[in-house]
C-alpha cells in the first residue's frame, strides 16, 4: 500500500537520531519502523485498531490524519522490550511523540523532556494523572537522565499538548486516544 511506504520513510527520517543515540540495533529498527508503518490505513473514518488512517474526505486528496499514540506506544515498548528487560522510557516517549510530528510534516525536534513526559503519563492508570502527580514523577524521574531538568516540565507538557501527544483538562493530564491532524501537508505529496 503506498501509504505504508511512505509513512516508512517519514518514520524512519524522524526517529534516526532517536534510535541511533539509544543504539537500536538495525534489525530491531527496521521492524519498529515495518510494524508501525503497516498498522497505517486509508478509510473515510478513523479505524480503532490502526495506528494512522488517513481519511480521504473530498476526492483523492487526504484531509484528515488519524493518530493513535497508544498504538504506537504499544509496539515500541514490545520491540524494545526484546533488547533490554527495561526499555528507556525516554526513548519510548521520543518515538511516540517523533511519529506525530512526522505526520504533521514538521521537523520540530523531539525533546528528551518531552519523551519522559509523555511515557510517564502514559505509564499511569487509565493513561492520565493530575498535573501535580506528573510533575512529581517527572521530577523523580529526570534525575536518571542526563540533559533533563525538573524545570523543564512546562516546556516539555506544551511541546506534547501542541503536537497532540498529551491534552489537559481542568488540571489533569491526559494521552489522547487520538491525535486529529487538520490542514497538514498530504503524505502524498511529500
Amino acid at each position: 500500500m503506498e501509504i505504508q511506504r511512505q509513512l516508512a520513510g517519514e518514520f524512519a527520517d524522524h526517529l534516526a537520531p532517536i534510535l541511533d543515540a539509544a543504539r537500536v540495533p538495525t534489525a530491531v529498527r527496521q521492524d519498529l519502523i515495518s510494524q508501525l508503518s503497516m498498522k497505517a490505513t486509508e478509510a473515510k473514518i478513523s479505524s480503532k485498531k490502526e495506528l494512522v488512517t488517513v481519511a480521504k474526505l473530498k476526492g483523492e486528496r487526504p484531509e484528515v490524519i488519524f493518530y493513535k499514540p497508544v498504538i504506537a506506544a504499544g509496539i515500541a515498548a514490545a520491540l524494545l522490550a526484546g533488547i533490554s528487560t527495561a526499555p528507556n522510557p525516554v526513548v519510548l516517549g521520543l518515538i511516540v511523540v517523533s511519529c506525530a510530528t512526522a505526520l504533521k510534516g514538521t521537523r520540530h525536534a523531539v525533546s528528551p523532556a518531552e519523551g519522559l513526559l509523555f511515557w510517564e503519563v502514559y505509564s499511569c492508570d487509565g493513561r492520565h494523572t493530575n498535573r501535580e502527580q506528573a510533575m512529581d514523577l517527572f521530577s523523580e524521574k529526570c534525575k536518571k537522565y542526563e540533559g533533563i531538568e525538573p524545570g523543564d516540565f512546562a516546556a516539555a507538557l506544551q511541546g506534547l499538548i501542541n503536537t497532540g501527544c498529551l491534552q489537559e483538562h481542568d488540571g489533569v493530564l491526559q494521552v489522547k486516544d487520538k491525535v486529529v491532524l487538520l490542514n497538514t501537508p498530504p503524505i502524498y505529496e511529500r
